[in-house]
């Protein structure tokens, strides 16, 4: 959480971090700035949709999709899956779809014929 009454170094001072005061002493470790943000705070309907728009508009890109409404099945439980076991990076999320997708024996026979 932000605190806005919290001061943080001015990074951008000719002393930059250097010249703060958590950072003089031994000058060893990492300097904590403050609070930060660990997680992303989308909503996880906007995540799956995103990453789901992700992996559909690569494929769609590449010509790989064979029947649309298994695809886009395949796809969704894919994502959910890993939601469930905790992954939140969109770009992770569409990316091990995709390639779980790429890796199924029959989609490109489905492409082809299709």
């Amino acid at each position: 959480m932000f605190m806005a009454d919290t001061e943080y170094p001015d990074i951008t001072s000719e002393e930059g971090l250097l010249g703060h005061s958590s950072f003089k002493g031994s000058q060893k470790g990492t300097i904590s700035l403050g609070p930060c943000f660990c997680f992303m705070t989308e909503p996880l309907p906007v995540l799956i949709e995103n990453s789901l728009q992700i992996a559909w508009d690569y494929l769609d890109g590449i010509g790989e999709l064979a029947d649309k409404q298994q695809t886009a099945e395949f796809l969704l439980r894919n994502i959910q899956s890993q939601m469930l076991r905790g992954e939140r990076r969109t770009l992770m999320l569409s990316n091990r779809a995709i390639e779980s997708y790429r890796k199924q024996p029959n989609h490109l026979q489905l492409v082809r014929w299709g």
